[in-house]
């Protein structure tokens, strides 16, 4: 007994959701062709009027829409203007503002924090292999066989924090400049 298998990756959930509304629509037009025929001129205009619709999304989430915030509420701000929101501008008008500032704010502090986790990394990877650099340095290895060791060496102790060789490869050549510029520093002084 042979299994079918989805061959490639699994199709992103925003593509699913695309999928699911298109088939969605074409089941609605199915039913209306079977109840209420349409001539093709009509078929055109409906196709063209949902084509519109779905390119004024598109527009719109890519104008208005800021990843927290719903997309009901980069709609309703897109739709400002419109007589339908008289008196609700204002709300409307505010409550953007506020989650945009609010997006920016924590794009802000997840960058800064990730700037500090990985400078705290690198920092406790080279204090630790410091005196293996070192001594793989004075055996005439190079930074790229170095950090091919390294690497093997932290997947093993640590799987769940993946590193590249290209990465650490950039760390070894820090460390050895900053060791270089040490002495001179101290001729000078």
């Amino acid at each position: 007994m042979t299994s079918t298998r989805n061959r490639g990756r699994p199709k992103n959930p925003a593509t699913l959701h695309r999928e699911q509304k298109t088939a969605e629509a074409e089941k609605i037009l199915r039913e209306t062709a079977i109840r209420h025929p349409m001539s093709a001129t009509e078929r055109n205009e409906m196709g063209a009027l949902i084509e519109a619709l779905e390119r004024w999304e598109a527009k719109t989430l890519e104008e208005c829409h800021v990843p927290p915030m719903k997309k009901e509420l980069a709609y309703a701000a897109a739709s400002i203007g419109d007589e339908s929101l008289e008196g609700y501008e204002e709300i409307i008008l505010k409550e953007y503002r506020q989650v945009v500032s609010n997006g920016e704010r924590a794009r802000a502090e997840g960058s800064n924090s990730n700037q500090q986790k990985a400078k705290d990394r690198h920092a406790s990877i080279i204090s630790e292999y410091a005196t293996v650099i070192d001594r793989l340095i004075k055996q005439g290895r190079s930074k790229s066989s170095i950090a091919d060791v390294i690497v093997k060496e932290l997947r093993k102790l640590r799987p769940e924090t993946p590193i590249s060789a290209r990465t650490v490869r950039r760390w070894i050549a820090g460390y050895q400049a900053r060791k270089l510029a040490k002495p001179m520093v101290e001729k000078i002084l």
